[in-house]
């Protein structure tokens, strides 16, 4: 398979290749209301719509057999800004992830290194961000990296763009000595990297997804043994939204 993202797999009503900006909370798979209801929806979005637009897309053999050897996965440079904000946009079909990158990049926590992007022909065609956030218990709290958001321009989804960036920031994201990452995601497409249901370490989330598309990771062996514990998303996630 060569899926780049994930769907919304939030709303199971929905079918692939629909618009997501549609999908509404009332098929009681996201409760709760107001506000909070709507963060829920959007950071569902957020990590999975763009599966959804690569599973309705029919990638042109030649070129997809092409990319590999085209294409490079580097850390960002400023001169990429602009470019990650348009790839997003055109990804997601709207402007909050752009707006949600450019606000966690202004923070002490982010992480260049852990922000690239992918290129062909020296064009930004994807992106993916890793940023860190803190899972606490009511006794103790550790770090650990959240996944996402990952887009690819939509001309180029579906041939495997997605997942090199995946790979390579995983790899760079434990080079760098991290040991878990955390992602809402599609649950089929996420295992394929390592990724299992975070219940297992007993790992939740303060917004309703299902259980098998909540996933983490142990980059170092061992890691979450005996963790548990909420995820902190930092406040960039609610105010970009």
């Amino acid at each position: 398979m060569t899926q780049e993202s994930c769907s919304n797999i939030l709303c199971g009503t929905k079918k692939a290749g629909t618009d997501s900006s549609r999908c509404q909370s009332g098929n009681g798979l996201l409760k709760g209301g107001g506000v909070a209801n709507y963060f829920n929806w959007k950071l569902s979005i957020l990590f999975l719509k763009e599966f959804n637009s690569a599973m309705n897309k029919k990638s042109k053999k030649n070129q997809s057999e092409a990319i590999p050897n085209r294409l490079k996965i580097r850390e960002e440079t400023e001169n990429d800004y602009l470019k990650i904000r348009e790839v997003n946009d055109l990804a997601f079909g709207q402007g909050d992830e752009g707006r949600l990158i450019e606000k966690l990049r202004q923070t002490e926590k982010f992480i260049p290194g852990l922000s690239l992007v992918a290129e062909i022909n020296n064009e930004v065609v994807g992106h993916i961000l890793f940023y860190p956030v803190i899972i606490r218990s009511a006794t103790a709290g550790f770090h650990s990296l959240s996944l996402g958001p990952m887009a690819v321009t939509p001309a180029y989804q579906r041939q495997g763009i997605g997942s090199r960036l995946v790979q390579e920031g995983l790899k760079a994201a434990k080079a760098l000595g991290h040991k878990s990452v955390i992602v809402v995601g599609h649950p089929e497409y996420y295992p394929r990297f390592g990724f299992k249901p975070a219940s297992q370490w007993k790992i939740k989330v303060l917004f309703d997804v299902p259980d098998e598309a909540f996933l983490a990771l142990e980059l170092a062996i061992d890691y979450l043994k005996g963790k548990s514990g909420i995820v902190e998303y930092p406040k960039e996630f609610n105010e970009a939204i």
